[in-house]
């Protein structure tokens, strides 16, 4: 497993991979470069981070890369694995 970088509330992140992100439904739309801020940091079991950027999803739960746990958060938020996110630095 790679090494994540770490994620706090307030960080700005970049979308580095959009692949998984598109055709889920997701609002607002999510394109590579695309610049967000972590609204929320939740840790599954296996200690993996999951990012709330504040996109809303059709589907109510995002499963975990690492030990597939189901994150269920009710349909308004749409958990980012990091490996998907790049700190901005701005």
């Amino acid at each position: 497993m790679e090494k994540q970088e770490k994620f706090e509330v307030g960080d700005s992140v970049i979308i580095n991979n959009d692949k998984p992100l598109r055709g889920n439904e997701i609002a607002p739309p999510v394109t590579v470069g695309q610049r967000f801020e972590v609204k929320e940091v939740l840790t599954c079991k296996c200690g993996s981070k999951h990012v709330d950027l504040g996109l809303k999803s059709k589907v109510n739960w995002v499963t975990c890369f690492e030990c597939a746990e189901n994150l269920p958060r009710g349909s308004e938020i749409h958990w980012c694995h990091p490996s998907r996110l790049t700190k901005s630095g701005i």
